[in-house]
């Protein structure tokens, strides 16, 4: 296993949500996962602009709320 990718699994704990994000056209979809890689939700599509953005952050900041979860990383 390299380096990075250590450090990568090490950063897994109980409290993280990693938010998978795919970007295709003028459209994004993000996903949330918890530690196990269970989706929480159903995805999020949004546009690729200001209001997209907004909107993506306070998803993720329900979600996290609503699952109890302490931090958040991107993937």
């Amino acid at each position: 296993m390299q380096i990075k990718q250590k450090e990568k699994v090490l950063q897994i704990y109980e409290k993280r949500l990693t938010i998978h994000w795919n970007q295709e056209n003028n459209q994004n979809i993000a996903r949330i996962y918890d530690y196990r890689e269970v989706e929480l939700c159903k995805p999020l599509h949004f546009k690729n602009s200001k209001e997209g953005y907004k909107s993506l952050l306070l998803w993720v900041k329900n979600i996290s709320h609503t699952a109890n979860k302490a931090s958040c990383s991107l993937v």
